[in-house]
């Protein structure tokens, strides 16, 4: 989704949060299990970050952090179904003598994997222009085996252990009209593809949105609302189902993932799925937006802004990192504060641009987003709902000690 797409830039910048638990974890404490994805422009350094943390982990059992999913190839259309990632964009190719992994995707690998390392490749569907393809693909027996069987082929030759699959355009794009198809289809697709990689060793992997709508009175929301991919029925298909918990605010400032609605999504999702709720990992936002305030259709302006000003460039929401989240608050003299419903932090400041005149004016903006306590906080939702732990989006983020602790901001 949206927030995948922005990181291709921001996901240069690592923040740092802390893991769940403590050094002094006793036997008895619970050991979270953290997930997640690099995006395939990971970088070296952000791989042995995240290899740091994950035997810091270990040594102090507060966290068991495994089973990372690399973007690794693209739907590009139904002439070019499988399309490997290259670089750090969103281009791809099908040529050379290995079409089915670069050497920058194959380091990462070794990398990983050199370090006991489950490593699944991701296989996306988030080109808009893309839309109603794959779901017109998944329509044909013999286009739907080739690809589960390619798949199968292309995963065994890049040496990785599974298939993640991300497929965001049966919801977001193809429109609730061919749900009832597509659901149908998937599920024949998932099955002849999980029993492929299953005969080959591998494990497959489903990611799906999380939608608002998690109860009707006291009976769960089929797949809460996104019903195109099944849970109840497709969950016997896969190893992990990752249910992104985040991107709830989008249009209108506020939380990116808020914990009480994750809450009601892992309860929504236990009841789904019975016995087999280990196998779900609620999603964690590493990252924010900055969203620009309007009242009433207007800017919200400093005070002393002359009547009539208007910006000289229209301001814009945007995605960002922690980091970059917490250099605003430091530049601004503006201290966060941290919403324990939430568990996310968030400020407002005015931003000073030039306007009418040659006037400058402050625009009024809000930021939010999720850093180790947002981590912490979603964790302990997953345990409290029996679930496998959380999904980390992005996990390039996961470094030293965080700044935030415990709810409290400690740079002021």
């Amino acid at each position: 989704m949206f927030a995948k797409r922005a990181f291709l830039v921001a996901a240069a910048v690592l923040i740092s949060i802390p893991l769940v638990g403590t050094s002094s974890a006793s036997a008895s404490t619970p050991v979270s299990k953290i997930t997640g994805w690099f995006g395939n422009w990971a970088s070296d350094s952000q791989i042995e970050s995240y290899l740091d943390k994950t035997r810091e982990a270990k040594a102090n059992r507060s966290a068991d952090i495994n089973r990372p999913a690399i973007f690794w190839w693209k739907f590009d259309g139904i002439r070019n179904p499988i399309c490997t990632f290259t670089g750090g964009g969103d281009t791809c190719s099908t040529s050379g003598p290995t079409p089915w992994t670069t050497p920058k995707l194959d380091g990462l690998r070794k990398k990983l994997q050199g370090s006991n390392q489950f490593v699944y490749a991701t296989y996306t569907d988030l080109d808009s222009s893309k839309s109603g393809q794959l779901a017109r693909l998944l329509r044909d027996p013999q286009k739907r085996n080739i690809l589960a069987k390619r798949l199968t082929a292309w995963a065994k030759k890049a040496q990785v252990d599974g298939v993640d699959l991300d497929l965001e355009n049966f919801a977001f794009h193809d429109g609730r009209k061919t749900w009832k198809s597509t659901s149908k289809n998937l599920t024949r697709f998932l099955e002849n593809l999980d029993r492929r990689l299953g005969n080959n060793g591998m494990k497959l992997s489903l990611t799906v949105p999380a939608g608002v709508r998690t109860f009707n009175g006291s009976s769960p929301v089929n797949s809460t609302g996104y019903w195109v991919y099944d849970w109840a029925k497709n969950i016997q298909y896969v190893d992990q189902l990752r249910v992104m918990t985040y991107d709830y605010s989008w249009n209108i400032p506020g939380p990116i993932g808020p914990n009480w609605w994750a809450a009601d999504v892992a309860r929504s999702a236990r009841q789904q799925v019975g016995r087999d709720s280990r196998k779900v990992f609620l999603g964690v936002p590493l990252y924010g937006r900055n969203w620009v305030v309007y009242q009433d259709g207007a800017l919200v302006l400093s005070q002393g802004c002359p009547s009539g000003w208007k910006p000289d460039t229209a301001p814009f929401r945007s995605t960002l990192t922690a980091t970059q989240a917490e250099a605003i608050a430091v530049r601004e003299g503006v201290k966060p504060s941290w919403d324990p419903f939430a568990a996310e932090w968030n400020f407002d400041y005015f931003w000073k641009i030039p306007g009418t005149n040659g006037v400058t004016c402050g625009v009024k903006r809000t930021i939010w987003w999720g850093a180790g306590d947002s981590v912490q906080a979603r964790a302990a939702v997953a345990r409290g709902n029996r679930l496998g732990g959380v999904a980390v989006w992005e996990l390039s983020q996961l470094s030293a000690t965080s700044l935030m602790n415990t709810g409290a901001f400690t740079k002021f």
